[in-house]
């Protein structure tokens, strides 16, 4: 101790190690976890269930079908330029390849637009979406029923309403609930409940 009483600036303020070697690379390795935690939380949130082969939105509410690449889903409407479309069915989706299987039974080669819905997917098993979040290129929707096939399709092509019945080959119908542009070549990825 030095005169007067006073303790050296040594004794009252020992040395601190500001880093420790070994926590240097910590926060890094931390960083990294929390990153695929984060990646794994991502990838189980959503997956891809299928891709959009085909978009047709409906003239008029018996007029003919368009075909388009791309179109704008409105939430809780439907699609722009569509006639009909809105609220609890504001699209409807047609599976490929059930489609398919309708038309190799009737021994046709009708459009798939025949059957009047908007959007054309293919990979997947629609029944099962039921009741899910699925999104579709940048919208989102809220898949709500099976479609039932209506006497229009009958008018469309004779024994078209029967084919239609079994194994959803109807087809489903959602509300959009986030609106976007909606591509052919698009994913369509289930989201998965919170």
């Amino acid at each position: 101790m030095g005169g007067c009483g006073r303790t050296s600036t040594a004794q009252k303020f020992p040395p601190v190690h500001l880093v420790k070697p070994n926590l240097l690379a910590e926060p890094i390795v931390i960083a990294t976890r929390r990153a695929q935690r984060h990646s794994r939380r991502v990838r189980q949130m959503t997956q891809s269930v299928g891709k959009i082969t085909g978009i047709a939105l409906r003239t008029s509410r018996s007029g003919p079908m368009r075909e388009v690449v791309s179109v704008q889903a409105v939430p809780g409407g439907g699609l722009v330029g569509d006639h009909g479309g809105r609220g609890e069915r504001g699209l409807t989706l047609l599976s490929a390849e059930r489609w398919r299987q309708v038309v190799e039974e009737l021994k046709t080669d009708l459009p798939w637009h025949t059957r009047r819905a908007n959007v054309l997917v293919a990979g997947l098993d629609l029944a099962a979406l039921i009741g899910k979040r699925v999104r579709l290129g940048e919208a989102e929707i809220v898949v709500r029923g099976e479609t039932d096939p209506c006497g229009e399709t009958e008018r469309q092509f004779a024994g078209l309403q029967e084919a239609l019945v079994p194994d959803c080959r109807g087809g489903v119908f959602g509300r959009i609930v986030v609106g976007g542009t909606v591509r052919v070549g698009d994913d369509v990825e289930e989201i998965a409940a919170p």
